[in-house]
């Protein structure tokens, strides 16, 4: 009998690394362009969200990795 476990092992996700989110009318989006900068209320230094196919499963904090963006892990949730 095959391992389903192990099979679920190799499922695919898509992580989300969520820095922040805005809320704007249709109007408002469609007068954006490029060099447009959008402010968030959320500070360089705070926790970002970590969602995995859309929904939370964690916190963690950008941190720089040989001159890319990285994320380091602050908390997980690996229910669901």
């Amino acid at each position: 009998m095959p391992d389903s476990n192990a099979d679920l092992a190799k499922l695919p996700l898509r992580l989300h690394v969520v820095v922040g989110e805005l809320e704007m009318t249709l109007g408002q989006a469609q007068q954006l362009t490029a060099g447009t900068v959008l402010q968030l209320d959320q500070g360089k230094d705070e926790p970002v969200g970590l969602a995995i196919n859309g929904k939370l499963a964690g916190h963690g904090q950008l941190v720089e990795i040989d001159g890319k963006l990285g994320v380091k892990i602050l908390s997980w949730s690996d229910s669901g």
